[in-house]
């Protein structure tokens, strides 16, 4: 089961790019199929197969270069979404690599 959800989280284009099993890559590939929508760090965590901790310190990152914002609150936990807006060039090129990827 493990191998096969690892399949899962490497397959979209930010994985092919920059290696299998990389945080980084899994979160911004998590973005493409999340669009807008709001999400916990432990929901984006279990979504990319990844530790709550190094979701926290990627958001983190995200939203000083204004990709990612808070949004509010699911309970107690804060909840951010991706600024599709300011990632609109690197959903076009993630899309466009997706369907170059299905062409071979």
């Amino acid at each position: 089961m493990k191998i096969e959800l690892d399949e899962y989280y490497d397959a979209g284009p930010m994985a092919r790019l920059l290696g299998k099993r990389n945080p980084k890559a899994r979160m911004l590939d998590q973005s493409l199929l999340m669009g807008n929508g709001a999400f916990t760090i432990s929901t984006m965590a279990e979504g990319a197969g990844l530790d709550t901790g190094t979701v926290f310190a990627y958001i983190r990152h995200l939203k000083s270069v204004g990709w990612v914002r808070s949004v509010g609150f699911v309970g107690k936990k804060r909840s951010y979404s991706f600024d599709m807006e300011k990632m609109r060039s690197f959903v076009r090129w993630a899309s466009e690599f997706q369907g170059l990827r299905r062409a071979e």
